[in-house]
């Protein structure tokens, strides 16, 4: 045998052993990707996510959010009540309901 042929086959072998390599990782890979990214509907129903959002009203980001956005609207009374005795600008009270409504919205949107 000379140089070339034993190269060549060196060459061939290493090609379809990186080939054989590549095709079992590249057909492992994807199935366990799928796995990792996608989200199943089962999601919601774990403990550790019901505990997260809250599967009642009373604990959970749902509550906290709900918290929040009645302290928005205590926080926008006292400060238009405050305006009117210094003589401040505020928002009117239609626009910041309206901007209120529309957080409120977009915030039941992401959970449900």
């Amino acid at each position: 045998m000379n140089k070339e042929d034993i190269v060549s086959t060196i060459i061939s072998t290493i090609n379809t052993i990186f080939k054989s390599l590549f095709s079992s990782i590249d057909n492992n890979i994807y199935e366990n990707l799928d796995n990792l990214i996608f989200i199943k509907p089962d999601i919601i129903n774990s403990s550790s996510i019901k505990k997260l959002l809250g599967d009642n009203g009373k604990n959970g980001f749902i509550y906290i959010t709900d918290v929040l956005l009645l302290a928005i609207f205590i926080f926008y009374i006292i400060r238009y009540y405050y305006s009117t005795i210094t003589e401040q600008n505020v928002e009117k009270p239609s626009q910041f309901i309206f901007k209120l409504l529309n957080c409120s919205n977009s915030n039941y949107y992401t959970y449900w």
